[in-house]
């Protein structure tokens, strides 16, 4: 597995799915154990996700949007008709969200119940300032978690916002580039690029 800030994983109710080396998909069980592991031969992972509406994990690298099926362990590429360079993404029940890499990054919405059509495409100033990007983006009971940098203020905050308006119901400053994850209903973990270093 990378090591750092970069490393990707993704979970559903039976497995953990892990990019190990850039080199390898692994499935993983409650114990840890390595269940499966299939050959990654694309550009490097970005960001992945779990999509029960699918029932496949969704992968985001830098060109690509693929599928896997954790039973096959196939993977597929996704019919999304733009040429951007993808960054971190996240599904609800519904949809797919997509943030770009650079400074304004720019959310695309797909409809995962329609072959990944596309819904709208969320630009600056509402997703994030033109001198700010978006480091994560993370789904969970109609919120969007976004931790954003502003390069400008060389400081960051975490955004909580609805999915469907992408009104902010609460921004909290924090210092330094971060991820986060969802750790129960209305709590979320943010992972600082500082090693071992978690605010909560």
């Amino acid at each position: 597995m990378k090591n750092g800030i970069e490393s990707s994983i993704a979970v559903n109710n039976k497995y953990l799915l892990i990019d190990r080396e850039d080199k390898y998909l692994c499935l993983l069980d409650r114990n840890l154990n390595i269940v499966n592991e299939t050959s990654f031969t694309h550009n490097g992972i970005h960001s992945m996700c779990w999509s029960s509406t699918i029932n496949r994990f969704i992968i985001i690298t830098l060109k690509e949007i693929l599928t896997f099926d954790a039973n096959t362990m196939a993977l597929e590429n996704c019919s999304i008709p733009f040429n951007e360079d993808w960054y971190r993404g996240t599904c609800s029940e519904d949809n797919l969200f997509l943030s770009t890499v650079g400074w304004g990054s720019p959310i695309y919405e797909f409809n995962l119940r329609s072959s990944f059509e596309f819904i709208k495409e969320w630009r600056s100033p509402i997703t994030c300032e033109t001198s700010e990007v978006i480091c994560d983006l993370k789904y969970k009971n109609s919120f969007l978690a976004m931790p954003i940098f502003n390069d400008h203020q060389e400081e960051s905050r975490i955004d909580l916002r609805s999915s469907t308006t992408f009104e902010c119901i609460w921004s909290v400053r924090i210092h330094g580039l971060c991820r986060c994850c969802s750790i129960n209903v209305n709590q979320w973990l943010p992972m600082l690029r500082i090693p071992d270093h978690f605010l909560r």
